[in-house]
């Protein structure tokens, strides 16, 4: 009495050289259990971007990635054409308002040189970018020299997620 064919034996032979694969893989063989990958780790928090509300150069920095900003803190100065020709504007104008004005100084007069000695002092002093929130600087898109048009990010900074604390 035959219990299988003898083309039934390859068949047998597969699925037991399957199994003992298998028990010599279970016993000899690894998982990798992990993977190892570049990445970027992001805490928790509201991200906020700095942003400038002038055009200009940036002229100076006060701030770099990694320390804590408070509110209103300025993070860089820029310097601009623009309030140069401003400037430029405002003495031209005092200069024809004095050649015309009468002896006794005209309110006109008064007017632009209060406008000059205001936008000089903002021209000495340069513009300002301050921080709208506090909290940790995350990036920093400034350099020395770059051109600032308003509303350009300058700044990403963390600020403490309340769920967090």
């Amino acid at each position: 009495m035959r219990v299988t064919a003898p083309h039934e034996w390859f068949t047998q032979s597969g699925l037991l050289l399957a199994v003992i694969a298998s028990i010599g893989w279970a016993t000899l063989g690894e998982i990798q259990r992990g993977i190892s990958t570049d990445c970027v780790l992001l805490y928790p928090g509201n991200r906020n971007a700095i942003t400038s509300g002038m055009n200009g150069r940036v002229a100076q920095i006060f701030v770099q990635v990694g320390p804590v900003v408070e509110f209103d803190q300025p993070v860089a100065r820029l310097s601009s054409h623009e309030l140069d020709r401003k400037v430029r504007i405002a003495q031209a104008r005092v200069e024809a308002l004095g050649d015309v004005a009468d002896p006794v100084e005209s309110h006109e007069l008064r007017l632009a040189r209060t406008d000059l000695r205001e936008l000089a002092a903002i021209k000495s002093e340069g513009q300002l970018i301050v921080s709208n929130v506090a909290g940790e600087v995350m990036a920093q898109e400034l350099f020395v020299g770059r051109a600032i048009e308003p509303n350009d990010v300058v700044s990403i900074v963390r600020t403490a997620d309340p769920g967090m604390i």
